[in-house]
């Protein structure tokens, strides 16, 4: 579940922008949710070009990565699936390789090819209090009748995801998925490569600085000096101030009957209270893990840390907040 959990303190010049500086802040409807963005420029007009350079490319990705409307590139992927390969844009080979990139290091725990049990649990008005037995359309998995658990795998607890056939393959310019059925849904990636590809563009536009706020789960800040934001806790309080300078801060919940971050070892929702946030420079990385480290819990800093990703990173559950780095604060 992405949720409302970051407050934008400001950017931390000595009292806003320089005399020759200008900002200019826009909001608008995007992917679902409200997008507001802060380009910080030498002129009013070429700030106001990089919101609009921003939006336009935010609105373009929306017709790329969603799945909630049949005309999308992700939807008519979907429709093709079993099909064999399919030719597929630069941007969706993209977040297809980043997404598998931390499936391989979280060891499954961030999965993309859970798009028919998400939309399964979309559509269900009892997703979170009763479990019908699904069969499974890819080899090797199948759920135990009243369950909803995945069995016929190697290995106890957390699957061998290595050890099976690839649902999703993907090579240059070209992706297939396995098996008809089968589905991607990029709701644990998506906002954050929209992020990545927004700032570019306003970088292009002629921006000095910039701060890209996706429904306060998904944020960016760029620029010579750093943005200050704020995370909460579990319980509601304000947590510690978190500073971004060229990079990306993505944060994700689960837990009680709203939760909506699928497991994938037995396609329900991750049941226990946790909150975790990542930053790094990439958006699209930051979203990734940020789910994941929802579903390993506190075994997942380790994998994370083992990935290679310079990275910052607070994961709050039960038994309290950890905070874990990876290189100094970016």
């Amino acid at each position: 579940m992405r949720v409302f959990i970051l407050l934008v303190l400001g950017w931390m010049a000595a009292s806003g922008c320089a005399a020759a500086e200008h900002r200019v802040t826009d909001s608008r409807q995007a992917m679902g949710t409200l997008l507001e963005i802060t380009a910080v420029a030498p002129t009013v007009a070429r700030a106001q070009a990089a919101l609009e350079a921003a939006f336009a490319e935010v609105d373009r990705l929306d017709g790329v990565l969603s799945n909630w409307r049949d005309s999308t590139e992700l939807s008519r992927f979907n429709a093709a699936a079993g099909s064999g390969s399919v030719a597929i844009s630069k941007d969706l080979e993209c977040v297809f390789r980043q997404a598998l990139e931390v499936f391989r290091g979280s060891a499954g725990a961030f999965d993309i090819t859970l798009g028919a049990e998400i939309l399964a649990q979309r559509r269900s008005a009892e997703q979170y209090l009763v479990v019908k037995p699904v069969a499974s359309t890819c080899t090797g998995f199948f759920r135990k009748p009243g369950t909803g658990r995945r069995h016929g795998l190697p290995g106890h607890g957390w699957p061998d995801r290595d050890a099976l056939p690839p649902r999703l393959r993907v090579g240059p310019g070209r992706a297939a998925l396995a098996a008809a059925g089968m589905a991607i849904d990029l709701g644990g990636i998506g906002k954050g490569y929209a992020v990545d590809r927004a700032r570019e563009a306003m970088l292009q536009a002629g921006a000095l600085a910039g701060f890209i706020d996706f429904g306060r789960s998904s944020i960016a800040g760029f620029g010579p000096q750093p943005w200050r934001v704020q995370a909460r806790k579990l319980n509601g309080e304000p947590g510690e101030p978190i500073e971004l300078r060229d990079a990306s801060l993505s944060t994700s919940e689960a837990g009680g009957e709203g939760g909506a971050i699928l497991d994938a070892r037995t396609a329900l929702p991750v049941p226990f209270a946790r909150l975790a946030t990542v930053r790094a420079s990439s958006g699209a990385m930051a979203d990734a893990w940020s789910t994941a480290l929802v579903v390993l819990g506190r075994r997942g800093l380790a994998r994370l840390s083992g990935s290679g990703l310079p990275h910052s990173a607070w994961l709050e559950d039960s038994a309290g907040l950890v905070r874990q780095d990876s290189a100094p604060a970016p």
